[in-house]
């Protein structure tokens, strides 16, 4: 069922995705007793609409501590190409590491959906279009998104372009 009529206008202030303002807390927020720090980000530059895109990032416990992390994407789209609102930033993908050691280093293999990329027109339906974006990999939200948090970790960051002319999200699946 959607949540608003066909051909209603959609709200951007519908949801705390399109807040421009600074959150209490980052979504991600949490204590650790350690310390990660963040690396060698990769990622494609260009990528066809309706392709997922892979990620590696190399994460060191910098710590003294054995510890489990969680390691967060995080898309902002820096032009809006598209006729669909465009949230501020959203988390695209994430996965856990276990048990890494002090000095331990560890590589963060994720996968962007293309469906993770699709946004909802004024007619409530899921799109990809073209646009240029902003990937960004750590334990939580990100500067700008809330409170700096300590021991989450450095922020990595990496434009990509989406390519390809705008369509419904089920026309990818053709």
């Amino acid at each position: 069922m959607r949540a608003w009529c066909k051909g209603a206008r959609y709200s951007p202030t519908a949801t705390d995705r399109f807040y421009r303002g600074t959150p209490a807390f980052a979504f991600g927020f949490g204590l650790s007793y350690t310390t990660f720090a963040y690396s060698e980000l990769q990622l494609p530059q260009h990528v066809q609409l309706c392709s997922d895109i892979p990620v590696s990032v190399t994460v060191l416990n910098s710590g003294s501590v054995v510890a489990d992390h969680s390691v967060q994407v995080y898309i902002s789209q820096q032009n809006n190409a598209s006729s669909a609102a465009t949230p501020v930033v959203r988390l695209v993908a994430f996965t856990k590491l276990h048990q890494l050691k002090p000095a331990q280093r560890a590589t963060a293999l994720l996968l962007i959906k293309a469906s993770a990329m699709a946004q909802v027109n004024e007619y409530g339906e899921r799109t990809l279009g073209p646009g240029t974006f902003v990937a960004s990999v750590n334990g939580w939200q990100g500067p700008g998104q809330g409170r700096a948090i300590s021991g989450m970790g450095n922020v990595l960051s990496m434009s990509f372009e989406l390519v390809g002319v705008e369509r419904a999200l089920s026309a990818c699946h053709d």
